[in-house]
């Protein structure tokens, strides 16, 4: 192969990588499977970052005895299987390191460690929710009814989509 043509094939692979992730991202967005989980905001503002607010779901801490199977540990990625909790938002049924039917609802996540309760703490990668400059400096969630509204494909990826507090979308 000539010069010319290695550096070519080397943009592409680069170019392919980046449009591989992006259309992963898409695709959950087109997901027909929407979920919402009760979240709990903990952190408002990082200087290098701007503002965003990282939670904790309903389903990020997760008793032992949810979990199916082996016992799991820290980097584990596991499949939580969810069950719907009253008419707005779903919860944990059951967590199991195996991929589920696809006729469950289910989001994958990593399990993160263990918490002095004895629960398990898993991350979805939907955590972080940037927002615009300035709206959540002095905003707080406290006394409300704060919920996710989460896109989740058929393998368990899921994609945060937007925050609805006391049913009105924000911010």
């Amino acid at each position: 192969m000539k010069k010319r043509e290695k550096y070519i094939l080397a943009v592409l692979v680069q170019i392919v990588i980046i449009l591989a992730l992006v259309l992963t991202q898409i695709s959950i967005l087109f997901s027909p499977k929407t979920i919402f989980l009760k979240i709990v905001p903990e952190d408002p503002r990082d200087l290098l970052r701007g503002d965003y607010i990282t939670f904790q779901y309903n389903i990020s801490r997760v008793p032992q005895s949810y979990f199916r199977g082996d016992r799991v540990k820290k980097g584990d990625m596991v499949y939580v299987i969810l069950k719907r909790s009253g008419k707005k938002y779903w919860d944990v049924w059951y967590v199991q390191k195996s991929k589920p039917q696809e006729s469950d609802i289910f989001i994958k996540g990593r399990v993160a460690g263990n918490n002095f309760d004895g629960s398990i703490r898993i991350k979805y990668g939907i955590e972080e929710y940037y927002i615009p400059e300035g709206v959540g400096r002095d905003f707080r969630f406290f006394g409300k009814e704060v919920l996710a509204e989460v896109k989740v494909d058929r393998n368990g990826n899921s994609l945060l989509k937007q925050i609805y507090i006391d049913g009105k979308k924000w911010p």
